[in-house]
């Protein structure tokens, strides 16, 4: 099993407490700590601007401390680290205020060995990434809810996952009408678009064979080569009608939950493009081809998309048969009437246009 490297940020003013633990991290064997240490939390600020850390270590008794909020702007600075008080006496008070105020766990150095910092550590940051996955999937939820347009729901989710796993740059790809073609929708970090490759059978550059493969195949794939890259299919059924990649060795890499998380995004960005696809072409139709579905219980007739034929539909679904607008009854009463009931012997007879009126029994047609 390969030993997992952690940067910690150690927050001390203590030298003597600081050599403790750092006695008792190097004694761990299952994992290795690489530490660095600062004596102020103006310091683990600029720190924490030059560097990514995987948790932070702090002693409340650095000089720049003054109460719970300078724990609370620290735990905000970290970000995606997880932040452990290590205190060289115990205080209850202090305690709880620290982890209500955010600290995923509060210690005391003095009585801890080796294997119980390496438990809390462990323990506290896989706790916080647990947080962090289901808050990221809230914000995607939330993004999906609130978002108007497709453009702006891409640039919500694909931020979201690029700063949440630090990915170096994200994209989002929109499949054409042709299976073969493919259309950049959004990037992260903005920048100006690439131009999509016209045929993806052909080797595109930049990762983008992995966007073409992935859309083919309608499977998550990725790469190592020339650079770490993921791709997720934005998939409804069976199909895919885009592609999410993201680029970089990123935080999650190996992490069955995250790419499980992925496919879900990809699903979930893949229903709301199929519906904003969708309420697309339905506006472009025109108003003169849509018909306003007036039913009983029994089923109505609509027209299809180019006003040539009319299918019976039933509770929502459309029956096997369909008849041709020059074909018998039907065709007359589209070309003809605009509004008219059809009643349960076969008989129709006109009655007034557009009229809000329900039949007890029998099927309404109307077109405008």
């Amino acid at each position: 099993m390969s030993i997992k490297i952690f940067k910690i940020l150690f927050i001390i003013a203590d030298p003597t407490g600081e050599a403790d633990v750092r006695q008792k991290l190097a004694d761990v064997r299952t994992a290795t700590f690489v530490i660095t240490t600062v004596a102020t939390l103006a310091q683990a600020a600029g720190s924490l601007l030059r560097s990514s850390f995987d948790v932070l270590l702090v002693n409340l008794a650095v000089p720049d401390y003054r109460d719970i909020d300078s724990l609370r702007n620290l735990i905000l600075a970290a970000k995606e680290a997880p932040v452990i008080v290590v205190s060289s006496l115990y205080d209850e008070v202090q305690a709880l205020e620290a982890v209500r105020a955010g600290a995923e766990d509060y210690t005391v150095g003095s009585r801890m060995n080796s294997a119980a910092f390496e438990r809390v550590i462990l323990y506290s940051i896989q706790r916080h990434l647990a947080h962090q996955k289901t808050a990221l999937q809230f914000s995607v939820s939330r993004v999906l809810a609130e978002s108007t347009d497709l453009r702006g729901a891409a640039d919500g989710i694909l931020s979201a996952l690029c700063e949440f796993a630090r990915f170096d740059r994200g994209e989002i790809w929109q499949g054409d009408a042709s299976p073969s073609q493919v259309a950049l929708l959004t990037s992260w970090p903005r920048s100006s678009p690439r131009k999509p490759p016209a045929e993806l059978s052909q080797a595109p550059v930049a990762g983008e064979d992995l966007v073409g493969q992935v859309l083919r195949s309608c499977a998550p794939a990725s790469t190592t080569e020339p650079h770490a890259a993921v791709a997720i299919p934005l998939s409804v059924g069976a199909g895919a009608l885009g592609v999410l990649a993201l680029f970089g060795p990123g935080t999650q890499g190996g992490d069955e939950d995250f790419a499980k998380l992925l496919i879900s995004v990809g699903g979930q960005l893949g229903q709301f493009m199929a519906r904003k696809t969708a309420e697309a072409e339905r506006e472009s139709l025109g108003t003169e081809r849509l018909i306003i579905l007036d039913s009983t219980s029994e089923g109505i007739y609509g027209l299809d998309r180019n006003a040539e034929y009319a299918r019976k539909i039933f509770r929502g679904h459309s029956s096997q048969g369909s008849a041709h607008l020059g074909q018998g009854m039907i065709g007359a009463i589209f070309s003809g009437l605009e509004r008219v009931e059809i009643s349960r012997n076969g008989g129709c007879s006109p009655v007034l246009p557009r009229c809000n009126c329900k039949a007890r029994s029998g099927i309404r047609l109307v077109r405008i």
